[in-house]
């Protein structure tokens, strides 16, 4: 009998190449709003990545390998929280996270895998372009989207005041777009076409009335003077134009006493529970109705989340991810925008996962 020969299947390569593509459509999650949900904007961006988490995991089980330090701490932050998760006041909330924001332990395991994932699985320089590229292009159609918003041509769910594009809160979306700005620079190395979509772009964060997202792309853009003086320079020009113009929307600010005010309440709750914290999502539950939902500032909510364990995990690896970016000026004006908005700002996956692809980025390419 003749023996029928089967192709032979690469499963290492094919792993590989799947997983990277799944990579690549990362950015585009930020577009994705979930009809018939309880948070529109978050639920539907949430659960596609969750999903294309699950894809990562089977493929890195072909391709584990040595992974940097920067991996490893954050990998030390996501089992601090699991600790505290364990014994959260409400462990249900702590693993899957609150309705209006789809936090919590299984949020963040996601975010590790995405981080692995980017330091295993992508190869080459062109790979990277195109995912760097697609963050400024997603930031040009959310914006586009808030523009048509504004006009009153698009509508979703619910009219406010200030610009809210595909994220459903004005903090978040102008921090998203301070973000994408710094992408945009970037990409405008290559070509100056990609200096159009800056008009979109800045007269949107303008729209948001989010100081600390204006204060994220000015900082950002004075780490790009080594790489790029001439952008940086432009970009810096305008944020500066914006910040001067977005007087008239201070009404719409909190003011700075309510907001030390929170910070005081969040802390000597914390101090009740110092070691382990409360576990995440829950900190609204002993500090509300005085205070926001989460804490504003990056700090604070790692002490809540999973006490001085937790915040001294996470504190390593910002500093280690500090010294993995440094001479490389688009990755340090991601990580560094990230940071000044943190101090002020509630963290959210739109903001989260351009940090770390600009860290696996500064990993493997610069």
């Amino acid at each position: 009998m003749t023996a029928i020969a089967l192709p032979r299947i690469n499963i290492d390569g094919a792993a590989r190449w799947i997983g990277s593509a799944a990579l690549l459509t990362v950015p585009l999650v930020t577009l994705v709003v979930w009809p018939g949900t309880f948070s529109p904007y978050a639920s539907g961006k949430t659960e596609i990545f969750r999903w294309l988490c699950m894809g990562w995991c089977v493929c890195l089980l072909f391709n584990l390998r040595a992974m940097p330090a920067t991996v490893w701490l954050y990998g030390a932050f996501v089992a601090a929280l699991a600790l505290a998760d364990s014994v959260a006041v409400n462990r249900q909330t702590a693993f899957w996270g609150e309705d209006m924001r789809i936090d919590g332990f299984v949020a963040m395991a996601s975010y590790l895998a995405y981080f692995v994932a980017l330091t295993i699985l992508p190869r080459g320089e062109k790979f990277w372009t195109w995912l760097l590229r697609g963050w400024a292009i997603s930031g040009v159609v959310v914006s586009l989207a808030s523009l048509l918003q504004s006009l009153h041509f698009l509508v979703i769910y619910y009219p406010v005041p200030r610009a809210y594009g595909l994220m459903g809160s004005p903090v978040f979306f102008g921090d998203y777009l301070a973000l994408t700005i710094l992408f945009t620079l970037w990409a405008a190395k290559d070509s100056k076409l990609w200096l159009a979509a800056l008009l979109f772009q800045i007269p949107v964060l303008l729209m948001t009335g989010s100081r600390s997202a204006m204060a994220g792309a000015m900082i950002g853009a004075i780490c790009l003077i080594p790489g790029k003086l001439k952008w940086a320079i432009l970009m810096l020009g305008l944020a500066l134009a914006v910040q001067i113009g977005s007087s008239w929307h201070m009404a719409m600010f909190a003011d700075l006493s309510y907001r030390f005010g929170c910070y005081q309440n969040e802390l000597s709750v914390i101090m009740k529970h110092p070691w382990l914290g409360y576990g995440q999502e829950n900190l609204h539950v002993l500090c509300m109705p005085e205070n926001w939902d989460r804490s504003h500032n990056f700090a604070l909510q790692a002490l809540a989340d999973a006490g001085v364990l937790g915040l001294a995990a996470y504190l390593a690896f910002l500093a280690d991810a500090f010294k993995s970016v440094m001479g490389k000026p688009f990755a340090l004006a991601i990580f560094a925008a990230y940071l000044v908005m943190l101090m002020v700002e509630p963290d959210c996956i739109t903001t989260i996962i351009p940090m770390l692809t600009a860290l696996g980025w500064a990993g493997r390419i610069a």
